[in-house]
This record gives C-alpha cells, sequence and structure tokens, in this order.
C-alpha cells in the first residue's frame, strides 16, 4: 500500500472544526488512563471494585501547580500499567524549592524541589494486603522534575528521571511485586532533610488513595530503602533509623528494611558510616540466628537479602572493594586533585568477610547463606544510569504506545518512554533477591490462584467482567443486564457444557487458553500428517484422523470463547449509562456507538478466522448457513438461508441494545438493504399486512434526530456524475485527472457528512454501477475507518465469509456503486429507564472514568489483541498488528481496492 492505514480505535480522527467534547478534557485523560492501566494489569474485578468505591474524597488529576502544562508533572499519568502520581504540600522533607531556572542560559528545571515526591504504583499491587514500599533517594540532580534542558549526561529535554533514566516505573511493574514506590524531591545537592522516615512514607502513602479508585484502605507494609549516588548518605541514614524504631525480636527481623545502594558510597566518610551499619546488622543476625536455634536455617532462609551494594568504577569501585580513585576538593581558593586509595581490606567487601571470618565458628553452615544477605556486586554501564539498565535509550528504542503521553518539551524533547526489557534494570535485579523473588510481596513465581488480585484481567473475564457492567453502590440506580446473543445449535461441533474449556473438557479459568490448547494441538496434529507422508497407509489415515479430531476440539473450543465474549461484550449497562449522560453530545455518543460496531464486528472476523482456520467460506451448512451466519440471523430474524450481509450489521447493533422505539423488538429492517433504506427514510418496517410505522416520524434516521444521518442514493449520484464529468474535462484539457476528481470529492465532503466508523453503507451487488437496486438485489457494508477519500470496510456475506475492503469516493467506479449510507442516531439505543449517572461528588468522579468512551471501547480492543495474537500465530490473518483494520488482516493491505470477482450477497 502507498500509505500505512492502522485502526486506532483509541484515537479519534481529526476534522478541523471538531470542538473538544467535555469528555475529552486534557484533565480527564490521566483518569481515563489511569483506571485502563488498572484493568490491564489488576483486572476487571479492580475496576468493579472502583465503581463502587465510597467514603473518600478522589483527587482524580493532582499534579504540581507550576508544572509545564501538558508536562510530565502536571497531572497523574499511566506509564504502562504504572500509574506516575506527583504528588505536593507535603509536611516533611525537603523544604528548599532549589531553584534551576535563575540563569537562563543554563536552566536545567523550571519546577520548585520544595515539599514534593512522586509516587509509583504499578497494577502488579494488591491493596486488599499490606504494600511494600521503595523509598528511593536520588543523587546530585534536579531529581524528578522535568528538565528543561539537556543534561551533561544526554538526558533530554521534556523528560523525567524517574522514567527517563532509573526507569523504576517500568522496573516496579516488571518486578510482579505488589510494591510501590516513593520517591523524595531532593534539592540537587541531595538534600531531603527527612530524619524520621516511616514518618515520611506514611505521609506520602495516605495521599496515593485519594488518585486511585479504590475499595479499602490501604495498608503500608515493608519500607524497602535505596539510594544513587548522593542519595547513598541519606539512604543509609534512613535504614539505620528505621531499623532503631524497630524492635528485636524475630518478626522485627524479619520485616526489617533493606538497604540498596547504586554507586552510593561516595567517599571514605560514607564507607564508614556503611561499614558501622554492616557491623550492627550483622551483630544483629548473629543474636538473633543463635537464639532461634535449629530454626535458624529457616528462619533466614524467609527473610532474602538485606544488603545490596552495586559499584561501576572510579570511586564506587574503591569503597566497594578496594581501589584507587582521583577527586578534586578546593584548597585556598583553588580546585586540586586528590589521590585516593582504599585497600580491598578496608573496603566494604574486606569488612564484611572480616566479619564473617570472625564469626565462622558460631555461624557453622550459616555462614554461607547469610554471606549472600549482604551484596556486593559489580555492574556494567554508566553511574548516571546505574539504577536503571546502565545506559540511555536510543532515539528508536522507545514505546509508542504510552498512556496519556505528556507533550513534547522545550525544544521538542520526545515524552515517549524507554522501552524495557523484563529483568534488565539493576533495580529489578535487586529487588528480586527479595522474598518471593517475582511474585510480589509474598508471593511465589507460581501462577496465582483464580480470583486473586494479581489474576491476569482477560483470565477473570467470564467471572469479573459482567461486574464492571452491574456496578454497586450509588452510580447507577439501576444496572439491566444484557441480553445474551442468540445462539444456535449446530450439529457439529458443539461446546462443552463448561462455561469455559479445554479441548478435553477441563474447566480453566482463562477463556482463550483453551483455543491456545486447540491452536497447539492442531499444529502438531498437521506436522503428524506431513511427517506420515511417506509412513504406511495406515500411518497416514491414523495421522489424518488425529488432524480431524484436533480441528474438531479447536471448533469445540472457539464456540465456547465465542458464546462468552458475546454475552460479556460491550458492557450493556456501562454502555446505557454512558448514553444517559447529559455532558456528552448526541454526536459523540453516535461515534461511540459506530467504534463500538465497529470492535464487535472486528471480533466476529477474527473468530469466525480461527473456527474456519483462515480463508475459507463461513457457510458450512449450506447456502447463507454456517455456525457464526446463524448468530445473525438469529439475532434480526429471517428465514433460514437467506443472505446475511444485513443481518451482520445487524447483529452489531443488536449487541448494544438496539430498539426502533422504546420498547419495540422489530429488527426486520436488518433483513436486507432495501427494508433498511426504506425503515431509514421513513421509520416504517415491513409487516404481514403492510407497512408499520415502527419509528416516529420525528426520530426517522432521515430527521437528524439524535446524531442521526441519512446520506442519500441522490447525493451518491450528484458525487457520481460530476466525478465522471471531471474525469472527462481533465482527458479533454490534458489536466491531472487524480487531482481533478479529489478536488471534486472535496467540495462534495464539505457539504456531506465525512463517513465514519459504525455507518452502514449499502452499495449495488457486484460491480453494477448507477447507484440503484438491480433487480432489487444489493450489498450490506459496514465503514470500519475513514481515511481521506479511502472508506474501509467490514461486511458479511462477502465470498461467503466476513471480508473487507477498501473504496476510493475519488473513483466514480466506487462511488457508483453506493446506494445509501445510513447513521443511526442515539434514540435508537439505551435503556431510557436507566437514570444520569450521578455527577456530584466522589460518585461523580467515578462515573467520569467508568461510563466513558475510552473505557468502553478500550475493553473491547483488548479482547480483540488476544484475538489477533492466536490468528496471527497462526497465519490465519496477514498482519499480526492489533491496531491494523479487517482490510490489512484479510490481505496485508495489498488486496484488490475493489475486489473484483468476490462473491456478494
Amino acid at each position: 500500500m502507498a500509505r500505512d492505514i492502522r485502526y486506532v480505535p483509541s484515537v479519534r480522527e481529526a476534522r478541523p472544526d471538531r470542538e473538544l467534547r467535555p469528555s475529552e478534557s486534557a484533565a480527564e485523560a490521566p483518569a481515563v488512563a489511569m483506571l485502563l492501566a488498572l484493568q490491564r494489569s489488576a483486572g476487571n474485578r479492580a475496576v468493579a471494585r472502583a465503581i463502587g468505591r465510597s467514603g473518600r474524597a478522589l483527587a482524580r488529576f493532582g499534579g504540581w501547580s507550576d508544572a509545564r502544562a501538558g508536562g510530565w508533572n502536571a497531572a497523574d499519568r499511566a506509564v504502562g500499567r504504572t500509574v506516575r502520581i506527583p504528588i505536593e504540600g507535603l509536611t516533611r522533607g525537603n523544604a528548599a524549592a532549589d531553584p534551576q531556572n535563575t540563569d537562563p542560559r543554563n536552566t536545567a528545571t523550571n519546577e520548585s524541589a520544595a515539599n514534593r515526591a512522586i509516587a509509583v504504583v504499578p497494577g502488579n499491587v494488591d491493596w486488599g494486603r499490606p504494600v511494600e514500599v521503595l523509598l528511593h533517594f536520588h543523587g546530585h540532580n534536579v531529581g524528578y522534575r522535568e528538565r528543561a534542558n539537556t543534561s551533561t549526561t544526554g538526558t533530554p529535554p521534556g523528560t523525567v528521571r524517574d522514567v527517563e533514566v532509573d526507569e523504576i516505573e517500568q522496573q516496579l511493574q516488571s518486578s510482579g511485586r505488589s510494591m510501590v514506590g516513593i520517591l523524595p524531591q531532593g534539592t540537587t545537592s541531595s538534600g531531603f532533610s527527612i530524619t524520621d522516615p516511616e514518618a515520611y512514607v506514611d505521609e506520602v502513602f495516605q495521599k496515593i488513595p485519594g488518585h486511585l479508585p479504590l475499595t479499602v484502605q490501604p495498608q503500608r507494609g515493608r519500607i524497602v530503602v535505596s539510594g544513587h549516588s548522593g542519595g547513598g548518605p541519606a539512604a543509609t541514614a534512613s535504614a539505620r533509623a528505621l531499623q532503631a524504631a524497630a524492635g528485636a525480636d524475630e518478626t522485627h527481623w524479619l520485616a526489617a528494611s533493606p538497604l540498596f545502594l547504586f554507586d552510593a558510597i561516595n567517599g571514605t566518610g560514607e564507607l564508614a558510616d556503611v561499614r558501622r551499619l554492616l557491623t550492627a546488622w550483622l551483630d544483629q543476625d548473629l543474636a538473633i540466628l543463635t537464639a532461634a536455634g535449629p530454626r535458624a536455617a529457616a528462619l533466614l532462609a524467609q527473610r532474602g537479602v538485606r544488603f545490596y551494594s552495586t559499584y561501576t568504577g572510579g570511586v564506587y569501585h574503591g569503597t566497594n572493594v578496594g581501589g584507587t580513585w582521583e577527586s578534586q576538593r578546593r584548597e585556598n581558593g583553588q580546585l586540586v586533585t586528590v589521590t585516593n586509595t582504599v585497600s580491598p581490606a578496608d573496603s566494604v567487601r574486606g569488612h564484611r568477610d572480616a566479619w564473617f571470618a570472625r564469626h565462622r565458628g558460631a555461624l557453622g553452615p550459616l555462614e554461607a547463606p547469610l554471606r549472600e544477605q549482604y551484596k556486593i556486586e559489580h555492574v556494567a554501564g554508566s553511574h548516571d544510569y546505574t539504577v536503571g539498565t546502565g545506559h540511555a535509550a536510543s532515539a528508536t528504542d522507545r514505546n509508542q504506545d504510552i498512556s496519556s503521553p505528556p507533550t513534547a518539551g522545550p525544544g521538542g524533547g520526545t515524552p515517549n518512554v524507554p522501552n524495557y526489557t523484563p529483568g534488565t534494570g539493576h533495580l529489578e535485579q535487586a529487588l528480586a533477591h527479595l522474598p518471593g523473588g517475582s511474585g510480589g510481596s509474598g508471593g511465589s513465581a507460581t501462577a496465582p490462584p483464580p480470583g486473586s488480585a494479581q489474576e491476569p484481567a482477560l483470565a477473570r473475564m467470564p467471572r469479573t467482567l459482567a461486574r464492571i457492567a452491574r456496578p454497586p453502590g450509588p452510580v447507577l440506580a439501576r444496572q439491566p443486564h444484557p441480553a445474551p446473543a442468540p445462539q444456535p445449535q449446530p450439529v457439529t461441533p458443539t461446546p462443552t457444557s463448561s462455561p469455559v474449556a479445554t479441548p478435553d473438557g477441563h474447566a480453566v479459568d482463562d477463556p482463550f487458553q483453551p483455543v491456545r490448547d486447540g491452536v497447539t494441538h492442531l499444529a502438531e496434529a498437521d506436522a503428524a500428517v506431513t511427517a506420515a507422508a511417506h509412513d504406511t497407509a495406515a500411518a497416514r489415515r491414523a495421522a489424518r484422523r488425529q488432524r480431524d479430531s484436533a480441528r474438531t476440539s479447536l471448533q469445540t473450543a472457539v464456540l465456547t470463547l465465542a458464546t462468552t465474549l458475546r454475552n460479556e461484550l460491550p458492557p450493556r449497562s456501562m454502555l446505557d449509562g454512558y448514553l444517559a449522560r447529559s455532558d456528552v453530545t448526541d454526536v459523540a455518543k453516535v461515534e461511540t456507538l459506530g467504534r463500538l460496531s465497529a470492535e464487535v464486528e472486528r471480533m466476529e472476523f477474527l473468530l469466525g478466522r480461527m473456527y474456519h482456520r483462515g480463508a475459507g467460506t463461513w457457510e458450512t451448512g449450506g447456502m447463507n448457513r454456517g455456525a457464526f451466519p446463524d448468530v445473525y440471523r438469529a439475532a434480526v430474524g429471517g428465514d433460514a438461508g437467506q443472505p446475511w450481509c444485513t443481518k451482520f450489521s445487524g447483529y452489531a447493533r443488536s449487541r448494544l441494545g438496539f430498539h426502533a422505539a422504546p420498547g419495540s423488538a422489530t429488527t426486520t429492517m436488518f433483513q436486507s438493504g432495501w427494508r433498511l433504506q426504506h425503515w431509514s427514510e421513513t421509520g416504517a418496517t415491513l409487516g404481514a399486512h403492510g407497512d408499520v410505522q415502527t419509528t416516529a416520524a420525528d426520530q426517522t434516521v432521515a430527521s437528524g434526530a439524535g446524531g442521526s444521518t441519512l446520506v442519500a442514493t441522490e447525493d451518491w449520484r450528484t458525487l457520481t456524475h460530476d466525478l465522471t464529468a471531471a474525469r472527462r474535462d481533465a482527458h479533454r484539457h490534458h489536466q491531472d485527472e487524480a487531482a481533478a476528481r479529489r478536488a471534486v470529492t472535496d467540495r462534495w465532503l464539505e457539504t456531506h457528512p465525512h463517513p465514519q466508523a459504525g455507518d452502514i453503507v449499502v452499495k449495488t451487488r457486484g460491480a453494477a454501477t448507477g447507484n440503484a437496486y438491480s433487480g432489487g438485489q444489493s450489498h450490506t457494508m459496514m465503514v470500519e475507518r475513514f481515511d481521506g477519500h479511502f472508506v474501509y470496510t467490514i461486511e458479511g456475506n462477502r465470498g461467503d465469509q466476513v471480508g473487507a475492503r477498501r473504496m476510493d469516493l475519488t473513483d466514480p467506479a466506487d462511488t457508483g456503486q453506493i446506494i445509501f449510507l445510513t447513521r443511526l442516531g442515539t434514540q435508537f439505543f439505551g435503556d431510557p429507564s436507566v437514570p444520569e449517572p450521578e455527577r456530584e461528588g466522589l460518585a461523580g468522579l467515578v462515573n467520569d472514568i467508568i461510563y466513558s468512551d475510552a473505557l468502553l471501547v478500550g475493553l473491547m480492543h483488548e479482547v480483540n489483541a488476544r484475538l489477533v495474537e492466536i490468528d496471527a500465530s497462526m497465519g490465519w490473518i496477514a498482519s499480526s498488528d492489533a491496531d491494523a483494520s479487517v482490510y490489512e488482516w484479510q490481505t496485508g493491505g495489498t488486496g484488490p481496492v475493489h475486489g473484483a470477482g468476490v462473491s456478494e450477497e
């Protein structure tokens, strides 16, 4: 293709004349991103708990008061699956503003350092249990203030250290631990003024719930202290203070705060301080283990690492393991170079080893495991990046899909997040030595149990997605349960009776896993058939029987998954609540309904590709009959064997709760293109004795009510006529024909609605032109997206399957096929008995997030991304990009524009 066409449901098409909707305010974006991050990582149950949250004020957006508008510290932001919360107004810690913008030639940051911190909340956090805290002190730099220039180490403007350099957000998420990060903002000389670290942590920790939708009062667990470079003294002092405040029994000993130092012992004075701390800790270890007697080994195994110091070179090599380095100091107003030497015996490692040598007899077999809890290790990379991966991210090694990205910084600094490979960060490597490893506090490396907060969101979907759709509490007075999609009873294969089951019939919690297993079994069976090609006839027959069995098992798993997804998505009462909002315009609601309809049809395409193992007829039960076409017919009615292109479009709308009028169950307008046009224009449907006025005249599509739009046949004929004339005139005058046709279409679009996702288009059957039915026949399509002059469709009964095409609105051969376009307004959706969601107080703040287009479409898109992974792994679709259009999935973007020769009904 000449252009890169992508389907991006989370980003609306930009129109010059389009105003920002109330539901899209710049302030709301972080809240929506946070909730989506919560759903992706903690699951739908967490979102359900969010809806029922009550009793506390919700500081929804956060931010520092002097932050750059659109910058990193202007609001709470979701970095992948982690929420980054700038907090100000603290009563403890550094109170110095530490301005770094007094010299206009060297402005490092425009933000104050006074009374501030950053809270980092990964999606791993289980708020139902005490939550660990990482208290991390930065070195001699601007800390977590947004940079206004390029640092001496190359850190670009418009970035913040915790994301760009230390990658703390990325590492905490990757670690899997139930741990939040608290990052005190100090001065550029690492001044933090934290004399009581426990009280400081508690003050910041108590502010976090005001930024997140929680249903429980969080409890703080153990504090893990770390420091980088000049932050080492503050980290060491905090670890000592926390130890002094704790008791001396086994319980407190196990919960004592570990200390991580990353290139953070900056000279002989700090070395002496660290040596004294290690002596006190090791002496206490010996006393506790001696008192434990035969339980000592098991007790020690529960604790994990206590001290972990890493070093690169120079002074850090010298203080950790011994060596020589040069430093500068001022004498008599002059800078002089001083050579410093620490012998291996006087280094941290030498001091540790000497203590173990003195107590070897008392420790016995405990010496080796205790020594492992006091680790001193060399790491590669540069000093500035040693908390992170040791190196800076390149311009191309960045995540382009950051949730709610900040705007570019001064000089166009990139807001995109460095990509992070799990396990490569030095902080994450240190955390892996704590109890629970990557499984979180008290966790394990095994899969979380069903229903736990760590269980993957989509694995919980069959049990929990309905809870999103039916929130408790004061959010909505009434939350109707969505009616299940009608399901035919195919003769073979049939879904198992288990709500989710493997091909072998075993119940599981992940609705996608049976399909993944079925795909694996089929691939193995296909390989066995190939391997048996030169074997005996009996062996070949056995291999083919095994492959047939694997195909049937896969189809069973796909039908079961389809049943689950159809019954749960989209969440009907979330949609009803969104449609009841008075602060969202009808035009915006119609746009959301269209995007949801497109996601429903995208889901059906992906499921059908799995069931039929790629391209091929879906009419496996006879003409216009099959496991999937029968579902669409059952949803809107009609006789068996009728063409199902219009029924497919009607099915997608039925999943959104379509009704031709309040209380009406009529869906006969979706039984043919002509019926749909007649109803769109008049509101009448065909009954047993003629027309029935199903929809009131002032509520029809043609009336424009509720954001409806009808682009009638005459409009398309006019466009086709003008394009044909432009082509003729361009040839006659030797002008650029393509440019002439584009100009005609652009003028036409100035006075006609632009096609958008969800619009239903009825065209002539086949390649016939004239903008008219041929013998009453037509073909129905749904718009998936509109890109400039090209319409990308999804359509049923195209080549006896769900397919797609690209139509060029500058080509009269394409526009001459279009009979009409209809866009259904809000009057045809929603439950009128559902009141508007509460707008005030806590419930109002939460409702703005829950009943939003971002969350509704985001849930659908997350599910479809899982389906894409499976289809692409077997080559059943041509693109593995979850944001690609169906046209790209079907053709790889290189298929015919018009699809000539493909049957339509």
